[in-house]
């Protein structure tokens, strides 16, 4: 289990922080709630007059709306980057704290948090779900339940590098619910959305056995 403690310096530049990102560095990160962007349901920018992206027409998607924090570029991407696959736990905090900054901005609230779960094998790589973590941080912070409602059965190939199409092929029929449920709104919690292929397989599962509306939290969205 990856610990939390406070920082007295910030994890970008290491100066003097009386918390995990000083002033300046918190400049270098896109915050999407702030953007007066015009967006579609799965999160990308809309130009002109349209109210949803072509793949959302052409494939409406199964969840109901996606709450991304910030743009997917850096420093944000070498931070999830080197906590994820280089398992630089110390870029922790500062995660936490701008995750904790884009929650209080969601509105409405759902009834309970499921985090995207990740395979046992590539959980046991890792050594932790960096969706849970999020997760429950968001949880504690909203009062909310945090319940593992799904599972990965299936062993897939990591979607970076895939296009669209390759990405719903490969993520497709991979999740499964571990119990029944009476939530009615739901919201999945991710690191980073960049189609939407595995938000929305989740999201299928979670419709398909009862729930009324499934939103997508992220941290982070690619454009």
């Amino acid at each position: 289990m990856i610990g939390f403690s406070a920082h007295t310096i910030c994890t970008l530049c290491s100066s003097s922080s009386a918390s995990a990102i000083c002033p300046s560095c918190k400049h270098l990160f896109i915050p999407l709630y702030q953007q007066r962007l015009e967006t579609c349901i799965c999160g990308a920018i809309l130009y002109g007059k349209a109210s949803h992206c072509l793949a959302c027409l052409q494939e409406p998607p199964y969840f109901h709306k996606v709450f991304a924090g910030y743009r997917y570029a850096f420093p944000l991407n070498q931070l999830l980057i080197h906590y994820k696959h280089l398992r630089q736990h110390t870029t922790e905090a500062c995660l936490k704290q701008l995750w904790l900054q884009h929650v209080h901005h969601i509105a409405p609230l759902p009834e309970v948090l499921v985090p995207i779960p990740l395979h046992f094998r590539r959980r046991w790589r890792r050594g932790f779900n960096q969706a849970e973590r999020l997760a429950k941080f968001a949880a504690q912070e909203l009062q909310l339940p945090c319940v593992p409602l799904l599972k990965k059965h299936i062993h897939t190939q990591s979607q970076q590098g895939k296009t669209r199409r390759e990405r719903k092929q490969n993520i497709q029929g991979s999740f499964s619910v571990r119990k029944p449920f009476n939530f009615h709104h739901i919201a999945l919690v991710d690191d980073v959305i960049t189609t939407g292929s595995t938000a929305n397989e989740a999201a299928q599962a979670l419709i398909t056995l009862g729930a009324r509306r499934v939103d997508i939290w992220a941290l982070a969205r690619a454009f």
